[in-house]
């Protein structure tokens, strides 16, 4: 388990790796650490939600500055609505949830 959380500490890039590694119990010396790595498949933890929410206010707003087909109010009316935890975390990326007014419920990816 301390290969996965090492992995999960040197970013996205050492997560894929972990991953291959652990679709391939085939190998026998991996074996026990492909049942470690396992973990990264479906188990990562999000990262920390004020950086996320800051990555996603920056590029919603600069978005409504370069012509977006929604104006700058819906757009911030979605980022008040943003989830307080992400609903799922993954190696590249987490995803919160959303509503866009007039759209309805969307759900936002910020990559790590």
């Amino acid at each position: 388990q301390r290969v996965a959380d090492g992995f999960q500490q040197l970013g996205p890039t050492f997560v894929k790796l972990g991953q291959a590694i652990s679709t391939r119990p085939d190998i026998k010396p991996l074996v026990p650490l492909a049942d470690a790595l396992a973990t990264l498949q479906d188990n990562m933890r999000p990262f920390d939600n004020l950086t996320a929410k800051r990555i996603i206010r920056r590029d919603i707003l600069d978005n409504a500055k370069t012509g977006s087909k929604y104006d700058e109010a819906a757009l911030r009316s979605l980022l008040d609505s943003l989830s307080d935890q992400p609903v799922a975390a993954a190696s590249i990326a987490q995803v919160y949830k959303g509503n866009l007014p007039g759209y309805g419920h969307v759900a936002i990816k910020v990559q790590r």
